[in-house]
C-alpha cells in the first residue's frame, strides 16, 4: 500500500507586510534615537560637570596656600624679567599696561599643581611670557579636565601669526560683568568687578566676594572653534582664558552675553592679535566684524541644549539656564554688586 505523499505549501510575507514592518521597525528607530543621544548628552554634560568640579576645587586649594584666588592672567616686562602681582590697593603702582608679547602665566598655568599637573609646572619659566619658547612644550599640552566632551571640536589649537601653539580647553574665568579685559571699569566699578581680573592683574579673596561665594560665578565655560586662528578657550595665553557678560549702561543692564547668546562675541584686537575666527554657520562662535578697540567681550557658552555649567566661587557647580534674564545674570558675575540673587 502506498502513502499518500502531503505537500504542504509555505506562505511567505507579502510585499505590503514586509513593508509594514520596515516601516514600523523605523518608527521604533526613530522614537529610540533621541532617548539615546539625550543619554549620551545627559553622560557628557556629567563628565563636564565633574570636570568643573575639579576646576573649582583647584582654586580652593590655591586659594588655602596663597590666600587668594589667582588673576586671570600676569604680565612681565620682557624674558627674563621677573612677573609681580600687582597691589591693587595701590592702584597707583600697577605696571604699564602689558602688550601681547610681555603677558605672562595664566590662572591656568598658576592652578596646573591643584590640577595634578606638577610637571606642566615645573617646566613653565614663570619669568618669561607665555609665548616663549621655553614654555612652549607647556602651554600647548592638552589637559583633559580643562575640556567638556560635548564640544566636539575636532581641532584644539591656537597657532598665532607668528607660530606659537597653545592647546584649547572649555574652562574660563570670570572677569567681570561687562568686558573681560580692555578697560578699568571692570575692575573699578564694583557692579562690575568678576572673580578674576586681567588688566590690572588681580584674582579675588573669598571675603572680599561681598555678594556671598554661593551667589557668584567664578568660572564658566566657553566653546572652542576649529579654526586655529581662534584663541577662545586657549588655556596658557591671556586671550583665551576669561570670558565676561558683556553688561554696560549704568543702573539698567543692557549686556547681551547671556548664556548662549545669540550675540556675537567681538573680534578683539586691543593690544593683541585678532582672536575670534570660526564658521558663520555656527550660532555659538560667529564673530562680530572687528570695531571698537575697546570692545573686549567673549561670552558664556556651551554644546550643552538649554544652558552652561558654572563653577560658583563658593566650590558648586551650577547649570545656568539659557533663558536667564540678564539683570540675574549680571548679579551672579558681579562679586561686590551688592544685588540679591534668587536661582531655582
Amino acid at each position: 500500500m502506498k502513502k499518500a505523499i502531503v505537500v504542504r505549501s509555505t506562505r511567505g510575507f507579502t510585499l505590503v507586510e514586509l513593508l509594514v514592518v520596515i516601516a514600523i521597525i523605523g518608527i521604533l528607530i526613530a522614537l529610540l534615537l533621541p532617548a539615546v543621544q539625550a543619554a549620551r548628552e545627559a553622560a557628557r554634560r556629567n563628565q563636564c560637570t565633574n570636570n568643573m568640579k575639579q576646576v573649582v576645587l583647584a582654586l580652593h586649594n590655591y586659594h588655602d596656600v596663597n590666600k587668594q584666588f589667582p588673576p586671570a592672567a600676569l604680565g612681565c616686562t620682557g624674558a627674563g624679567f621677573p612677573y609681580r602681582a600687582l597691589d591693587t590697593a595701590a592702584m597707583a603702582g600697577k605696571q604699564p599696561r602689558n602688550t601681547l608679547d610681555t603677558w605672562g602665566a595664566t590662572w591656568i598655568t598658576m592652578l596646573l599643581p591643584q590640577l595634578e599637573q606638577q610637571a606642566l609646572h615645573s617646566n613653565y619659566d614663570f619669568r618669561r611670557p607665555c609665548i616663549d619658547p621655553v614654555n612652549q612644550p607647556v602651554v600647548k599640552t592638552q589637559i583633559a579636565t580643562l575640556i567638556c566632551p560635548s564640544d566636539a571640536s575636532d581641532n584644539r589649537v591656537f597657532i598665532r601669526a607668528t607660530g606659537q601653539e597653545f592647546a584649547k580647553g572649555n574652562y574660563v574665568a570670570n572677569c567681570s560683568a561687562r568686558r573681560y579685559m580692555s578697560d578699568l571699569d571692570g575692575y573699578t566699578t564694583l557692579e562690575y568687578r568678576g572673580v578674576f581680573n586681567t588688566w590690572v592683574q588681580w584674582g579675588a579673596k573669598i571675603e572680599s566676594i561681598l555678594d556671598g561665594s554661593s551667589n557668584t560665578v567664578a568660572i564658566s565655560e566657553v566653546c572652542t572653534s576649529p579654526e586655529t586662528a581662534d584663541a577662545r578657550g586657549a588655556w596658557g595665553h591671556v586671550s583665551g582664558v576669561a570670558f565676561g557678560g558683556g553688561i554696560s549702561g549704568g543702573s539698567t543692564p543692557k549686556g547681551t552675553l547671556t548664556p548662549n547668546a545669540n550675540a556675537l562675541d567681538d573680534n578683539y584686537r586691543d593690544l593683541i592679535e585678532q582672536y575670534c575666527k570660526a564658521p558663520n554657520n555656527d550660532r555659538r562662535l560667529r564673530c562680530a566684524t572687528p570695531g571698537n578697540a575697546w570692545d573686549a567681550r567673549i561670552g558664556a557658552r556651551s554644546y550643552h541644549p538649554g544652558g552652561v555649567n558654572v563653577g560658583m566661587a563658593d566650590g558648586s557647580v551650577r547649570f545656568i539656564q539659557e533663558t536667564i534674564d540678564v539683570t540675574t545674570w549680571g548679579a551672579l558675575l558681579s562679586s561686590r554688586g551688592n544685588e540679591a540673587v534668587t536661582l531655582p
